[in-house]
Protein backbone atom coordinates (compact mmCIF):
# COMPACT_ATOMS: atom_id res chain seq x y z
CA UNK A 1 0.00 0.00 0.00
CA UNK A 2 1.31 3.28 -0.96
CA UNK A 3 1.13 6.03 1.45
CA UNK A 4 -0.79 8.86 0.68
CA UNK A 5 -2.84 7.66 -1.50
CA UNK A 6 -6.70 7.31 -0.11
CA UNK A 7 -7.81 5.18 -3.10
CA UNK A 8 -5.72 2.49 -1.63
CA UNK A 9 -6.45 2.57 2.02
CA UNK A 10 -7.83 -0.22 3.77
CA UNK A 11 -11.80 -0.75 4.22
CA UNK A 12 -12.50 -2.67 7.40
CA UNK A 13 -15.35 -5.19 7.03
CA UNK A 14 -17.62 -3.70 9.40
CA UNK A 15 -17.50 -0.29 7.36
CA UNK A 16 -18.33 -2.34 4.54
CA UNK A 17 -20.72 -4.14 6.56
CA UNK A 18 -22.77 -0.61 7.34
CA UNK A 19 -22.25 0.82 3.84
CA UNK A 20 -24.30 -2.03 2.24
CA UNK A 21 -26.93 -1.99 5.77
CA UNK A 22 -27.79 1.90 5.19
CA UNK A 23 -28.07 0.90 1.17
CA UNK A 24 -30.00 -1.38 1.98
CA UNK A 25 -32.34 0.08 4.53
CA UNK A 26 -32.27 3.35 2.00
CA UNK A 27 -34.10 1.25 -0.81
CA UNK A 28 -36.23 -1.27 1.31
CA UNK A 29 -37.89 2.23 2.21
CA UNK A 30 -38.24 3.76 -0.96
CA UNK A 31 -40.88 0.43 -1.52
CA UNK A 32 -42.13 0.41 1.74
CA UNK A 33 -45.67 1.49 1.13
CA UNK A 34 -46.17 1.92 5.08
CA UNK A 35 -43.24 4.60 5.49
CA UNK A 36 -43.98 8.80 4.76
CA UNK A 37 -41.43 8.71 2.25
CA UNK A 38 -43.17 6.11 -0.13
CA UNK A 39 -46.67 7.79 0.76
CA UNK A 40 -45.19 11.19 -0.45
CA UNK A 41 -43.90 9.80 -3.63
CA UNK A 42 -47.36 8.48 -4.79
CA UNK A 43 -49.05 11.44 -3.17
CA UNK A 44 -47.16 13.65 -5.79
CA UNK A 45 -47.30 10.87 -8.78
CA UNK A 46 -50.97 11.08 -8.60
CA UNK A 47 -50.75 15.11 -8.56
CA UNK A 48 -49.11 15.24 -11.37
CA UNK A 49 -51.77 12.89 -13.16
CA UNK A 50 -54.88 14.46 -11.98
CA UNK A 51 -56.21 17.30 -14.13
CA UNK A 52 -58.14 18.82 -10.99
CA UNK A 53 -54.81 19.39 -9.11
CA UNK A 54 -52.64 22.40 -9.83
CA UNK A 55 -49.72 20.43 -10.31
CA UNK A 56 -50.94 18.60 -13.30
CA UNK A 57 -50.67 22.08 -15.02
CA UNK A 58 -47.56 23.50 -13.99
CA UNK A 59 -45.55 19.85 -14.36
CA UNK A 60 -46.78 20.58 -18.58
CA UNK A 61 -45.25 24.72 -18.17
CA UNK A 62 -49.55 25.56 -18.84
CA UNK A 63 -51.56 27.47 -17.10
CA UNK A 64 -54.75 26.00 -15.41
CA UNK A 65 -58.03 26.93 -17.47
CA UNK A 66 -60.33 29.24 -16.44
CA UNK A 67 -63.59 27.88 -14.83
CA UNK A 68 -65.29 29.71 -18.25
CA UNK A 69 -63.32 27.34 -20.25
CA UNK A 70 -64.53 24.14 -18.61
CA UNK A 71 -67.92 25.48 -18.57
CA UNK A 72 -67.79 25.83 -22.08
CA UNK A 73 -65.82 22.49 -22.88
CA UNK A 74 -68.69 20.75 -20.91
CA UNK A 75 -71.51 22.21 -22.75
CA UNK A 76 -70.61 21.04 -26.24
CA UNK A 77 -71.93 17.64 -27.17
CA UNK A 78 -70.41 14.41 -29.32
CA UNK A 79 -71.19 15.55 -32.27
CA UNK A 80 -69.52 19.17 -32.29
CA UNK A 81 -66.35 16.80 -31.97
CA UNK A 82 -66.93 15.27 -34.99
CA UNK A 83 -67.28 17.88 -37.15
CA UNK A 84 -70.97 17.28 -37.16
Amino acid sequence: MVKGNSRHQKVSKAQVSIHHKAQSDHYANQRNPNTDTHKEAEDNRANQLNPNNDKYWRVRGLDRPSAECIKLESGKEKGDYNGN
